[in-house]
């Protein structure tokens, strides 16, 4: 069996699961609920995984990073895929109000488009039935929907042109694992870790174990833990279950607490996160 949360997009979830093949055409996604219930479900019940979104294997969700690291040990994501959004912005004609009824989802994925095109989202849940939506909208906003959800008596406006760069979409299979997945080529890791004390130079030792076993992070992040010691939250690539092994051993000879949250197969994942050009300038601070 094959679920999803109550605020992802059933059309973008599904799309996902038959795009990996975790799922076969015409196959109905349980609607587990929330985010944590998600998670609660898949570890307690067998032979039910999730279609999570999560981000991008190089740079995971916080949200979804948070939430499996104090969730059951045995929560993973075991596989990602990544796919086009249908997202279109519909409409009763194309004179609009410049409100945009936009659900929990939409909003995730396109809050810099709308922002740009000026428009007003007004939130609703994602599992608000689309007939419920039509009646409180007014009679000139707008819809963010998915092309296929597109309403009777809408149609897709220009203004939707906007919305057709958007990057790809990632999902991942959430699944419970007993133990350490086994794999010969290589895959994306995320690992939280933490030393179980903070002091000077802690975590430029705890960093020195990862450069003795050539990994390089992609990814890395730092939080408070509830005991007042920093947890970091680490995404890299790595040949084998076997380097993987290795790395692990060394942590824990450290004294290092660690916890596996994804191995995702492969590394070379493409449409990663947008770069950014950073301005940097070493001269300001010696000038007088």
């Amino acid at each position: 069996m094959l679920g999803k949360s109550a605020r992802e997009s059933t059309i973008h979830a599904a799309q996902a699961a038959q795009s990996a093949q975790w799922a076969r055409a015409g196959d109905e996604l349980l609607d587990l609920g929330s985010r944590a219930s998600t998670l609660s479900t898949i570890a307690s019940i067998e032979a039910i995984s999730a279609v999570v979104h999560i981000g991008h294997p190089a740079q995971p969700d916080p949200e979804l990073e948070r939430l499996l690291l104090t969730g059951d040990d045995a929560l993973i994501i075991t596989a990602a895929v990544h796919i086009t959004p249908q997202w279109v912005l519909a409409a009763r004609s194309e004179s609009t109000s410049g409100t945009v009824l936009a659900d929990e989802a939409g909003m995730r994925d396109c809050r810099t488009e709308l922002r740009a095109l000026g428009l007003v989202p007004q939130v609703v849940p994602t599992h608000m039935p689309m007939a419920e939506r039509v009646a409180i909208a007014g009679p000139d906003d707008l819809l963010l929907v998915e092309r296929a959800m597109i309403p009777v008596g809408y149609t897709e406006i220009a203004l939707s042109s906007r919305l057709r760069d958007l990057s790809e979409l990632w999902y991942g299979l959430l699944e419970a694992s007993r133990g350490l997945p086994s794999f010969s080529d290589p895959a994306q890791i995320w690992l939280a870790f933490g030393p179980q004390e903070d002091h000077e130079g802690s975590l430029l030792s705890t960093l020195t174990v990862f450069a003795d076993h050539s990994v390089d992070l992609q990814h890395l992040r730092s939080a408070r833990a509830a005991s007042g010691t920093h947890v970091f939250l680490s995404s890299f690539g790595i040949p084998s279950s076997t380097h993987l092994r290795g790395l692990l051993d060394t942590l824990e000879g450290r004294g290092i607490d660690y916890r596996i949250l994804a191995v995702i197969p492969g590394t070379q994942h493409p449409h990663g996160p947008d770069a950014i050009n950073p301005v940097w300038d070493n001269e300001l601070y010696t000038r007088r």
